[in-house]
């Protein structure tokens, strides 16, 4: 037989030799096998070696990779004849605070006006401070999300400056200098 790079073949008799990607394709579909893998690369922490793992697509369409969107197929009937699935949206509006949450919170409001008459006198307000947190703990305990003092943390200030120490970048249309 000759070979599909014989120039000794005509075009016609080349086109109807079929392609090997498109026999492992076939192969791979009817063995259930992902036909998009994608690679990632493993590496052994303790030794170092990195191997390359073809992990399936995970398609949910049938036209990109049939078997994968078979699998996750089967999966979410299992699902939902196990139950995941919800019978009806959760509700999503907050319940009427009680007695004991609403009295937290106003008492731990006089104390937030009480440290912040003592600060503006100049005084300690350490024990206030201490207060103030306890009461917060009290407010979280009594099953209230949030809390009274805002931000307790410092919001994350991000950079775009360029450092000093780094290389001027080239201009456009400037040569690159290695």
């Amino acid at each position: 037989m000759s070979t599909p790079n014989d120039r000794g073949l005509s075009r016609a008799e080349r086109q109807r030799m079929p392609l090997a990607l498109d026999i492992a394709v076939e192969i791979a579909k009817h063995n259930g096998v992902c036909i998009r893998p994608v690679v990632l690369r493993w590496l052994d922490t303790h030794t170092g070696l990195t191997e390359d793992v073809n992990v399936p697509c995970g398609a949910t369409m049938d036209a990109k990779c049939p078997s994968c969107a078979r699998r996750n197929r089967y999966l979410r009937m299992a699902q939902c004849r196990e139950g995941w699935h919800l019978e009806a949206e959760p509700a999503t509006t907050p319940d009427e605070p009680n007695e004991e949450q609403r009295w937290l919170v106003e008492f731990c409001a006089d104390m937030q006006a009480q440290r912040d008459a003592v600060e503006k006198a100049g005084d300690d307000t350490t024990d206030l401070d201490a207060i103030l947190a306890g009461l917060d703990a009290e407010i979280t305990a009594a099953g209230m999300r949030g809390n009274l003092l805002g931000r307790t943390t410092a919001t994350r200030n991000r950079s775009t400056r360029r450092r000093q120490d780094a290389p001027d970048l080239p201009r456009k249309g400037e040569p690159r200098r290695d």
